[in-house]
């Protein structure tokens, strides 16, 4: 039966992907399924199906706990069992982490282009607001410099702090950008070569662990070409410190497993190797995040941090100043005014007020109870002369 060609993701629909594997709940997996094409016909939904079982149900035994990732698209039935019986081969377990430091990775640029969107779009004020006041106490301070310098050149200081700010934020954003259309085409990337390579995969232990050198040789070596392209073209990608930083992977070595030079020792190297690469890929994506991330609460919010702390250092010395620690019995005396005032005022105005409620309240009942009473001798005494009256 003829298959239609697998299709390649597309780096904007995995950008848009990345982030709702970290916390999505089990209905939103639907929505996920319909809207990323299968790569080969129902291997996909297998795979998915396979995902939410160990993810909502299964019980992984892991030296650490992994983040939810998106499913390999490499399970047939076969692959299916032995996972299950937990004897897979070491290129599925490398893959999953390759992808999920992918995932994590585009989820940080995620949180930090969103910041950035809602600074971009935010209106002039609040704009002016942030340049000034969320950017921490040293930026507060140049900005003040500045806008100072502005009114001195009797320039307008208003207009400077929004194009300082749309300067700032364009900037932000191209690198941000920039960097998860080149890490969502990685991902895709490497979605698109695990689909070719799926036989060579599923093989024993080491013919997969061959076709995954050749496999990740290819995809790293075109991610280390595209950020270098970018460093080189549009010099956007570089460090705080201005410096242009350099992504270099190891070679993985491709010999074939029927070569006497294939060894245990040569491929425990080139997964260290891999991990490697990982780790450096993890550093430079850091690296190039130190200066474009969404900044910390403690800088966004320094001011209100700052007068709170300096209210309530006030009040402790005020408080101190008055306590007996400085031979003061102000504090004590305020503490037994305060007791015999709230002492006072529950006597008065709660306690003998309920006390007076509660004593009518027995009257009225008793009194009550006394007519009731009189009203029924009477008439059993009614009742008795009539019976009389009616003998007689």
């Amino acid at each position: 039966m003829a298959t239609s060609p697998p299709r390649s993701p597309n780096p904007t629909e995995v950008a848009n992907l990345a982030v709702v594997p970290q916390a999505a709940p089990p209905r939103a997996w639907s929505t996920l399924v319909s809207r990323l094409q299968p790569l080969s016909n129902s291997l996909l939904l297998a795979a998915v199906s396979d995902f939410l079982g160990r993810l909502f149900v299964g019980r992984r035994r892991q030296r650490r706990r992994r983040r939810p990732a998106l499913p390999l698209p490499i399970y047939d039935d076969a692959a299916s069992s032995a996972r299950i019986a937990g004897d897979m081969p070491k290129a599925f377990a490398i893959l999953e982490d390759i992808v999920q430091h992918t995932l994590s990775n585009l989820h940080s640029i995620q949180k930090s282009l969103l910041y950035w969107k809602s600074r971009d779009e935010g209106t002039n004020s609040h704009k002016m607001y942030f340049m000034i006041f969320e950017r921490g106490p040293k930026a507060f301070v140049e900005a003040t410099c500045q806008t100072l310098s502005t009114l001195r050149r009797n320039e307008s200081p208003s207009q400077y702090l929004l194009n300082s700010a749309s300067d700032m934020v364009s900037t932000k954003l191209a690198v941000l950008t920039s960097m998860q259309h080149r890490l969502a085409a990685f991902l895709a990337e490497v979605y698109s070569e695990i689909d070719k390579c799926r036989e060579g995969l599923t093989e024993s232990s080491d013919e997969s662990l061959h076709t995954l050198f050749v496999l990740l040789n290819t995809v790293f070596t075109k991610l280390e070409v595209s950020f270098r392209n970018a460093s080189e073209e549009q010099n956007l990608l570089s460090t705080h410190d201005g410096d242009s930083s350099e992504l270099f992977f190891e070679r993985l070595p491709e010999v074939d497993v029927e070569s006497p030079q294939w060894t245990e020792a040569l491929s425990t190297d080139a997964i260290s190797s891999i991990y490697k690469n990982v780790q450096k890929l993890d550093s430079f994506i850091l690296s190039q995040l130190s200066s474009h991330r969404k900044p910390r609460n403690m800088t966004i919010y320094w001011l209100p941090y700052t007068c709170g702390a300096i209210g309530l250092s006030a009040c402790s010395l005020w408080l101190l100043r008055h306590s007996s620690l400085m031979g003061s019995s102000d504090l004590d005396n305020w503490i037994q005014d305060a007791k015999e005032s709230v002492t006072g005022f529950w006597d008065e105005h709660v306690e003998k007020p309920i006390i007076s409620i509660r004593d009518e309240l027995f009257e009225t009942f008793k009194r009550t109870d006394k007519r009731v009473m009189e009203k029924e001798e009477v008439q059993l005494t009614e009742e008795s002369l009539r019976s009389i009256s009616a003998d007689g």
